[in-house]
């Protein structure tokens, strides 16, 4: 009977971990206000989100700095400008569609 107990366990966590880690991407342009700078990212549609809000909220959770993103003072990564060479690149190198 603990045998099964284990198995369903990891089997429920394995689950979980694929479902998460296979969350789909997308590209999207985020917007910095305090530039008035537009630049090309790439993650879940939900990490976007958050990014765009702290951004606007200008509450430096997120922030870009010399088009460089800082998340809660940690480099995420550098970024490239919103255009529409950028967007296809980002696409074609992360195999991901435009977040509509």
């Amino acid at each position: 009977m603990l045998k099964w107990v284990i198995s369903i366990s990891l089997i429920i966590i394995l689950l979980i971990f694929l479902i998460y880690k296979n969350e789909s991407k997308f590209s999207s342009c985020i917007y910095d206000p305090k530039t008035n700078i537009s630049y090309v990212y790439v993650d879940t549609k939900n990490i976007i989100k958050n990014i765009q809000d702290s951004l606007n909220k200008q509450d430096n959770v997120y922030y870009i700095n010399n088009g460089t993103l800082y998340y809660n003072n940690k480099l995420i990564k550098k970024l490239l400008g919103c255009s529409k060479e950028h967007i296809q690149f980002m696409n074609k190198k992360y195999n991901v569609q435009l977040l509509s």
